[in-house]
């Protein structure tokens, strides 16, 4: 296997636990898939009881009215996807419980959104997770120094957008 295969992989940070990769992706498929269930059901929760709730703020937000815009144009596809697109999970799932999505397709678009989730989140951030642990081996100052620069980016970030959202 390549260096880039073997980072992708898991490479060090399966091996050092001791767990096989598909282990790792069966309890991260699990975990997700009861989470968006419960987030599922918070949303179908919500749309009972939000109005004068702190809820109905975040439900009469525009994210949302986009969120549940798109689960009624495209249902299962959006649902599948949303696992894909870091930000807006949580958003569509939670909307598809408030716009009482059938459990049915809702199960239909879980199945596939739930391995694409855990694919995404082992290859990519256990890549991650190698990357720093071998740069953590090579020099702690280094690593320190890569964490302190990511936690200003995201620090510069938020506070340009709650500037620009007036908050």
């Amino acid at each position: 296997m390549d260096a880039v295969g073997y980072f992708l992989l898991g490479g060090d940070a399966l091996h050092d636990i001791g767990l096989p990769y598909w282990v790792v992706f069966v309890a991260a498929y699990l975990f997700v898939f009861g989470r968006s269930w419960a987030f599922y059901y918070a949303g179908r929760v919500a749309a009972r009881g939000a109005t004068g709730s702190r809820l109905s703020g975040v439900l009469a937000s525009r994210r949302f009215g986009r969120a549940t815009a798109a689960l009624r144009r495209h249902g299962i596809v959006a649902v599948a996807l949303c696992y894909v697109v870091i930000g807006t999970g949580s958003v569509v799932i939670v909307g598809a419980g408030f716009i009482d999505m059938p459990r049915r397709r809702f199960l239909v678009g879980l199945l596939p959104g739930s391995a694409l989730w855990a694919i995404t989140r082992l290859t990519v951030g256990l890549a991650v997770v190698n990357l720093l642990l071998a740069v953590v081996k090579r020099s702690p100052i280094a690593a320190a120094a890569v964490v302190a620069a990511v936690l200003l980016v995201v620090a510069v970030v938020v506070l340009r957008h709650r500037a620009r959202s007036g908050r």
